[in-house]
């Protein structure tokens, strides 16, 4: 849930990341925040992909039928 995980995927969607609380404070006086993932809309993202999955498994399950019964 937190650290490097978070850190690559926010290279990829930083919306997917949120910054709970101040960890420490760099050399600069600058707030360094723990980085998280919003692990609910992970959870939405990987449905979905599981519908898709699903759905095009089942298309290629009825195109083998149909060959295998010809």
């Amino acid at each position: 849930k937190h650290g490097l995980i978070a850190q690559d995927v926010e290279s990829i969607d930083s919306d997917l990341i949120a910054e709970d609380f101040k960890i420490t404070v760099d050399s600069e006086g600058n707030d360094i925040l723990r980085k998280a993932l919003k692990e609910e809309q992970l959870m939405m993202i990987g449905f979905n992909a599981l519908q898709e999955a699903i759905a095009k498994i089942e298309v290629l399950e009825t195109k083998v039928a149909a060959l295998e019964a010809a």
